[in-house]
This record gives C-alpha cells, sequence and structure tokens, in this order.
C-alpha cells in the first residue's frame, strides 16, 4: 500500500491544518495576554484577578472551541463555518455601536 492512496495519504494537509490551527491559538493567548496591562489599568485590579481574568477567557473560548467542533460535525463544516462568519461580522459591525472606539481596532495615523 503507497503513501498516496494509503491510510496516511492527507496526513500532510492534516499537519498544516492543525499546526495553524495551534498557531491562532497561540496568538490568540498572547494577545489577551497583551491587554491585560490595559486592563489592569482601567479596572484597577490586582495581579491575582488578572490571573483570573485569563483562566475566564481560556475556558469560555476552549468552550466554544468545543461547541463549534460539535456544530461542525452535526450541521456540517462549510455550514458552521459560513455561519461562524456571519456571526463574526455581525459583531465586528456592531461593536462602534455602543459610541466608544476602543471596541475597534484600526490603524493609527501618525501626524
Amino acid at each position: 500500500m503507497s503513501a498516496a492512496t494509503g491510510p496516511w495519504r492527507g496526513r500532510w494537509g492534516l499537519l498544516t491544518v492543525l499546526a495553524a490551527c495551534q498557531f491562532v491559538l497561540v496568538l490568540d493567548m498572547t494577545l489577551v495576554n497583551l491587554a491585560l496591562a490595559p486592563i489592569a489599568t482601567e479596572l484597577g485590579a490586582a495581579r491575582g484577578a488578572l490571573t483570573g481574568v485569563v483562566n475566564a477567557y481560556t475556558v469560555a473560548f476552549g468552550g466554544l472551541l468545543l461547541l463549534g467542533g460539535r456544530w461542525g460535525d452535526v450541521f456540517g463544516l462549510a455550514r458552521t463555518c459560513l455561519a461562524g462568519l456571519v456571526v463574526f461580522g455581525i459583531c465586528r459591525r456592531s461593536a462602534p455601536a455602543d459610541g466608544s472606539h476602543d471596541a475597534t481596532v484600526r490603524p493609527q495615523r501618525r501626524a
């Protein structure tokens, strides 16, 4: 049985997808850790409270990741991905509606 027709046929594609997913997860947690300084300043939070912020975000993120995977199994991957993109777009568009410009990230002009 050759590698092109055997059970390991798509191993490099799968490895690439898994590596990209892991990169996004690490990048996401890095951004959360970078946001800790502004969170501490705004809330006047102590070091222990910041640990709670990171833990709460990680638990919520992991739970939603599991839920998305389950939805992908039940409703199909393409439909779940499209629904996720629609929800993301709606949330992204509605973020500035609260009146603060801090909700969105945009490039800053230098004078």
